[in-house]
């Protein structure tokens, strides 16, 4: 599911807007950082990137099978208070009935739970279901959604309760046990199957780096150098003008991984110059120790409204605040 490599590059290789100029950054790149919990481990991002508010992820129950729900979970944090719930929660209920219809998405129940939480049945399709808690944990709305078939939403709402009782707050120094899982500002308690998560910061001049954590899918068969070296890649498809910074093995919070480090030129006369580097991790054995662990840092990214930016770091200026977070990155229980 390593979808930060290939959707991010595509988009550049599709952008041809105007660009706005923009202040050009220190020479010294290095700043304060803020520590983060992404899954089990630590990454250290410069004070400059903020994360984005929304933390999106999907996971199993150990023992559900190959065909099991999987619970799709979005945690969004910005200080949320509970009159900000409350019409946060009013919204997606508006959502909601607004998109009804006799025969698709149709609201069939609405419950408010002791503990405040909200409970939202849909029926989308003769006996197709998806059913939605929100709740407040900490100062973040958590979403859990899970999908049901043949009129077996309410097992599914029983499953999603239980889920919900070990999602709890994180704290600065918050410690985790071995099925613990961060996802944005809470953590998940609970025996998994499946653990995916995607993250993402961005800083005001048009730079993201972008997380993507997997703990026991396999890795690609196709190593991380190839897929953007080889004959096949996107860069050579479009015949991207591109030099490559470096491309090599490393470790990485004692994994096997590697990086492709390069800047692409774009736009009409390739004037547009973008910078991809990409980290992935390679292991023999997934686990929670050993993650599938891919780390994505793009230039000339539009801003949140829309903006576009242009690149105005220097590949050496990249290179050195990409050591600095990558050397960073650390299993939390070590």
């Amino acid at each position: 599911m390593k979808t930060v490599i290939p959707t991010l590059f595509y988009l550049l290789l599709l952008g041809c807007q105007p660009v706005l100029e923009e202040r050009k950054r220190m020479n010294n790149v290095r700043e304060r950082v803020e520590t983060y919990c992404l899954a089990r481990h630590a990454v250290s991002i410069p004070e400059s990137f903020k994360m984005s508010p929304v933390a999106t992820g999907i996971f199993k129950l150990e023992g559900s099978g190959a065909s099991g729900p999987a619970f799709d979970i979005a945690v969004q944090a910005s200080d949320i208070t509970k009159p900000k719930f409350d019409l946060f929660v009013q919204k997606r209920r508006a959502e909601l009935s607004e998109s009804e219809s006799e025969t698709i998405k149709i609201l069939k129940l609405d419950q408010t739970l002791p503990d405040g939480s909200v409970l939202f049945r849909v029926q989308e399709i003769g006996e197709s279901y998806f059913s939605e808690l929100y709740m407040l944990r900490g100062t973040s709305v958590v979403k859990i959604r899970l999908e049901s078939f043949r009129n077996t939403y309410v097992e599914a709402e029983k499953r999603i309760f239980e889920l919900s009782t070990n999602i709890r707050a994180s704290s600065v120094n918050a410690s985790l046990t071995s099925n613990e899982f961060c996802l944005g500002p809470v953590i998940i308690s609970s025996k998994m199957s499946k653990e995916y998560a995607s993250f993402m910061f961005r800083d005001d001049h048009g730079l993201t780096f972008g997380v993507e954590v997997d703990t026991y899918t396999p890795d690609e068969p196709v190593s991380l150098i190839s897929r953007m070296s080889g004959a096949d890649s996107l860069l050579s498809k479009f015949k991207v003008k591109h030099n490559v910074i470096r491309a090599r093995e490393r470790v990485v919070a004692n994994m096997q991984a590697e990086e492709w480090l390069g800047v692409g030129y774009l736009g009409n006369g390739g004037d547009r110059r973008t910078l991809k580097f990409v980290l992935e991790t390679k292991r023999r054995d997934p686990g929670r120790e050993k993650p599938s662990l891919t780390l994505a840092f793009d230039s000339a990214q539009p801003l949140k409204d829309g903006t576009p930016t242009k690149t105005n770091i220097s590949d050496a200026e990249a290179t050195e605040l990409w050591e600095q977070v990558v050397n960073s990155i650390r299993f939390l229980n070590e």
